[in-house]
């Protein structure tokens, strides 16, 4: 078995909570947020995640099983990636989007995969016409 205190120890630089509570510092420093005082939909994640991190001792991952644990915190962790792409990267402009909702292309998200483009491509090429 691993050892399973380097997940949850918040002082080795290569463990899961020190890297959560560093990522959690530095979207705080961007967005100007602190602790039971978020901003965005990102620090409020990414908070949450920190302190369940933080109140979580071994036998409960053993309890849920190391795989299933471990996927789970990387779920987590895409979710907390989606909300920071979101947040500061992604480039909105309401005045050009679609009226109808139905026709915008949906955010597959940073492990989505690819948008499906064709449709936007045929929209092009029926207002050309």
């Amino acid at each position: 078995m691993p050892r399973l205190e380097v997940v949850c120890d918040r002082t080795f630089p290569r463990s899961i909570n020190f890297s959560v509570c560093a990522a959690e510092d530095a979207l705080w420093r961007i967005s100007g947020s602190s602790r039971h005082r978020y901003v965005n939909n990102a620090d409020r994640l990414i908070g949450k995640l920190e302190a369940e991190l933080s109140y979580t001792a071994i036998d409960d991952i053993y309890a849920k099983g190391l795989h299933h644990y471990l996927e789970d915190l990387e779920q987590r962790l895409v979710k907390v990636g989606e909300q920071v792409h979101l947040t500061y990267f992604a480039y909105h402009t309401p005045e050009i989007e679609p009226l109808d909702i139905e026709e915008a292309l949906p955010f597959t998200g940073v492990a989505g995969g690819r948008a499906y483009w064709s449709q936007a491509q045929q929209h092009q090429q029926q207002q050309q016409q």
